[in-house]
């Protein structure tokens, strides 16, 4: 057996709403059976009640028999993992596997602690080189585990607040390992390194007490008795513990018998010291050592008072019962986050193979309308408020997680790629809406296990299951595998198309459905019966006097992503109006510039159906010439490339390829000049064929020979380096 991959998905996933640790395996149906009865014995060996997960969801997959040795094998090899996981720490139980080949399996785990599931993958994998002794070796493999699990995992402090917070609804995650905690999203956030001191978010179990001159000083003021660590005590060591302005557990310790809480039984006079002295030392969470005769009553005798004071909790408390660290983690996130609030903020995320980064651009325009500070990320880069704090691709899980810790970051509208999704899952774990433009022909086809439109489909669907039981999945009516994830999504369903008499359409709003429409050249906000024209297409801008079809569908999804949103009609109106495909609004999508006589439009596009696209938007320009330049990414099928340029060809005189080391991708030099002039043979419309090395050259060449009166298309592919080459050539800013 060989471990081929391992991914830790930290968010939503292909297999799981919730975090799993995948792992790729490689192993012949002739070993699997030999496999499957180490791991049965190693099962077997565990802690009871830690070898007895639930089943694990089995799937066949791509046409493979659900009963093959090898995935009976890999189901058995993945209780192994959830098994040591909950016998280090706290149990876990989904599991799923799923087999892609006859000797390659995806096993997906349920995990907590992502350092933690590591570990244990790669424990169970080297527990099968036992085999026989297998069952011997288990023990020590779980005091292993159990030792990460204390020093990676969650404090029981830290436990106790993300229960909490996961009882409320609030999102949390670790920032680094071992490190701070994270609960809620953006400007709505709050940090457990603020709420709980240093102690319970390092880890440490070693808390330096307040300086002893400062707590007696207070004492004195609070007319509590001060005794500090040195004198003999009367009465018998009490822990009480504050956070945030209350008393949480009053704790009587006795080492010789077991702890008692005497939290309802406390004076009033006790309790108010206790607050006040915390409060006094700006303490949100603190644990206060008396000596107390009784506690019913306040501190008056002789060696009845303060010993002294020390900040945040330690990791293992001891002295709490489960009940009390319960009633902490509470405290600490109803101090956080009153009045119900879940730290939440506006989330929506846009995927699809076309028109992504156009609708993310024009929601968050719609957002920001409502004066929220907008973190927006795709693959141009990430803005916050408008302000670009990153030029790459930043359709990625990272980039939405960077946007979510931005502390002044209202709402986020997120482009989410297939790259990102399968590489670590979603940057979040749940949005208020998931727009999906189109599937159509697919792209990015035949990597990894992806082969067709409907395995992409089922990627870009996990947005979708993402969605909140509140909020709206936008899908797009025409596409019949983006009408498919409609079944997929917990909260409600907006279509939109150009063509409203679509059968799904019209059956969706006789049960009061919501639609995003065009008719007669008009937007339409269609729910159920009723409707509410918007304005009409050729009075936006970006459609180009309604041009542009592609642009009006594009417009179609930001507008239902808006509605879903709560974005007045009149913002929608007014952000409509405004706002255009040109260089800076939208770089790189179908930006049309007017150069002596010229037009140049420059657009992004690189698959079949993007062309298809493009080719009817540049048909409705009329010139006297078309030429364009164009290349294409070698991670795309053969049949792919050939067709993009097929589906050029007859929309153009002249074409200049080009090819760029940076986009070989795995091919010889030369290989995508042979499939691109593959796709041209046979278009009549054709005339002229150039072979230009180098992308920017290319460019050069292209704007040097076209005239006036013609047309210039250009594939703009590193968008901000080519876009200012363009603008620089042709003397604009």
């Amino acid at each position: 057996m060989k471990l081929a991959n391992v991914r830790v998905l930290r968010g939503p996933n292909l297999w799981a709403l919730i975090p799993v640790i995948e792992v790729e395996l490689e192993v012949t149906e002739d070993e699997a059976p030999r496999l499957h009865d180490a791991v049965t014995r190693g099962l077997a060996a565990l802690p009871a009640g830690n070898g007895n997960a639930s089943p694990a969801t089995v799937s066949g997959g791509r046409g493979k028999s659900s009963g093959s040795a090898v995935l009976t094998f890999a189901e058995a090899w993945g209780g192994l993992v959830a098994g040591l996981q909950s016998a280090a720490s706290e149990p876990v139980s989904f599991r799923r596997v799923e087999q892609l080949t006859p000797t390659t399996v995806h096993v997906s785990v349920e995990f907590h602690d992502e350092t933690l599931a590591k570990t244990a993958v790669n424990e169970a994998v080297a527990l099968l080189e036992a085999r026989a002794a297998i069952a011997d070796a288990i023990p020590r493999v779980v005091r292993d585990l159990t030792k990460t699990a204390r020093t990676a995992g969650l404090s029981k402090p830290e436990a106790a607040i993300v229960a909490a917070a996961q009882a409320r609804g609030i999102p949390w995650r670790r920032l680094t390992p071992g490190g701070a905690l994270q609960l809620g999203y953006g400007s709505r956030q709050k940090l457990v390194s603020r709420i709980s001191a240093t102690a319970s978010t390092t880890g440490s179990s070693s808390i330096v007490p307040v300086q002893a001159d400062l707590v007696e000083g207070l004492a004195y003021a609070l007319a509590l008795p001060f005794l500090g660590t040195d004198a003999s005590t009367k009465g018998r060591l009490h822990r009480a513990l504050v956070v945030s302005g209350k008393l949480i557990a009053l704790v009587a310790v006795d080492s010789a018998a077991p702890s008692s809480d005497v939290t309802a039984h406390a004076h009033s006079a006790l309790v108010s010291r206790c607050v006040e002295a915390a409060r006094a030392l700006e303490l949100d969470v603190c644990v206060l050592e008396l000596s107390l005769v009784d506690a019913t009553q306040p501190p008056q005798s002789m060696g009845e008072g303060l010993i002294q004071v020390l900040p945040g909790l330690e990791a293992e408390p001891a002295w709490l019962s489960p009940a009390m660290l319960q009633r902490f983690g509470e405290a600490v996130v109803d101090a956080s986050f009153p009045n119900g609030e879940t730290g939440r903020i506006p989330i929506a995320t846009i995927t699809g193979v076309n028109g992504k980064t156009t609708t993310t651009r024009l929601l968050a325009k719609f957002m920001g309308s409502l004066g929220h500070r907008v973190g927006m990320t795709c693959s141009d880069g990430i803005s916050v408020a408008e302000r670009i704090i990153d030029h790459d691709d930043c359709s990625g899980p990272r980039s939405a997680r960077r946007c979510l810790r931005n502390p002044t970051v209202d709402a986020g509208v997120f482009e989410v790629a297939r790259g990102g999704i399968l590489r670590e899952g979603l940057g979040f774990d749940q949005s208020d809406v998931a727009i999906v433009t189109n599937i159509a022909d697919g792209d990015h086809l035949g990597i990894s296990w992806v082969n067709t439109p409907k395995d992409l489909a089922r990627i870009k669907q996990v947005t979708v299951q993402a969605v909140s039981p509140h909020g709206y999945a936008v899908l797009h009516a025409e596409d019949p595998l983006t009408v498919a994830m409609a079944g997929e999504c917990r909260g409600q369903v907006i279509y939109f198309t150009r063509k409203p008499e679509l059968p799904i359409v019209t059956e969706h709003r006789a049960k009061g459905g919501i639609a995003l429409i065009e008719r007669d050249g008009q937007i339409v906000i269609a729910e159920g019966p009723s409707e509410t024209v918007v304005m009409k297409s050729s009075d936006i801008p970006l459609t180009r006097g309604g041009r542009l079809a592609f642009q009006v569908e594009n417009v179609l999804a930001a507008v239902a992503g808006a509605r879903s949103l709560g974005v007045p009609l009149a913002n929608i109106r007014e952000t409509l109006r405004t706002f255009d495909s040109d260089v800076k609004t939208c770089p790189g999508r179908f930006n049309v510039l007017e150069h002596n006589g010229t037009t140049i439009i420059l657009d992004f596009g690189h698959n079949p159906s993007a062309v298809t696209a493009l080719v009817q938007a540049v048909d409705q320009f009329p010139a006297t010439k078309r030429h364009v330049v164009y290349s294409a990414d070698g991670d795309r099928s053969d049949a792919q490339i050939r067709q993009q340029t097929a589906n050029l060809g007859g929309a153009f005189d002249r074409v200049v390829l080009y090819e760029e080391p940076g986009r070989f991708r795995g091919r010889n030099a030369g290989e995508l000049y042979k499939l691109l002039r593959d796709g041209l043979e046979g278009c009549s419309r054709v005339k002229e064929i150039e072979q230009i090395d180098g992308e920017l050259t290319a460019i050069q060449h292209a704007l040097s020979t076209v005239r006036s009166g013609e047309l210039l298309l250009i594939q703009v592919d590193a968008v901000s380096v080519d876009l200012d080459f363009v603008c620089k050539h042709l003397g604009s800013v």
